[in-house]
């Protein structure tokens, strides 16, 4: 991962109690973090897949000058934040001893996901997980821990 890297940060509360309670029973937030960053790398492929519908908050559409420039070079086909699929396959994940880092090394990624007024790009929050995806994330992820918890009484 490069040094210019856009990540965001889960910054909830029942989440991050929930990884404390883990670590402080079991002592290693690893396992808790590999099942977080599967649920989060699919829900953000999900987003992309589905132009955000599955987070709850569906892409805006095209700018009529955009959509124009696509016809005329014949790119029409694909989704939105997909010209050449190259912002959906550079999504990358880092976990460290404590935390899971996820985000991309393009350049232009924070622009979309807020959006960027000065080039008149509209948000389109790729990065957003919907409450469902975090509730079966904490569901997953107490499982686990109600599983360690019994292996380490029997």
């Amino acid at each position: 991962m490069t040094s210019k890297y856009f990540e965001a940060k889960l910054n909830n509360k029942e989440v991050t109690d929930t990884l404390a309670r883990y670590a402080k029973e079991i002592g290693n937030l690893n396992p808790a973090l590999r099942i977080a960053r599967r649920k989060l790398l699919f829900a953000i492929d999900q987003n992309f897949e589905t132009e955000g519908e599955s987070s709850g908050k569906k892409f805006k559409s095209w700018s009529e000058p955009y959509e124009a420039w696509r016809k005329k070079m014949g790119r029409i086909e694909s989704k939105i934040l997909q010209l050449d699929g190259f912002l959906r396959k550079s999504m990358s994940s880092k976990i460290t001893r404590e935390e899971l880092i996820i985000g991309t090394a393009e350049e232009y990624a924070a622009a979309h996901n807020f959006g960027y007024a000065p080039r008149n790009l509209d948000q389109r929050e790729f990065m957003r997980i919907s409450e469902e995806t975090k509730n079966e994330m904490l569901g997953d992820i107490a499982y686990d821990l109600a599983k360690r918890i019994c292996a380490r009484m029997n």
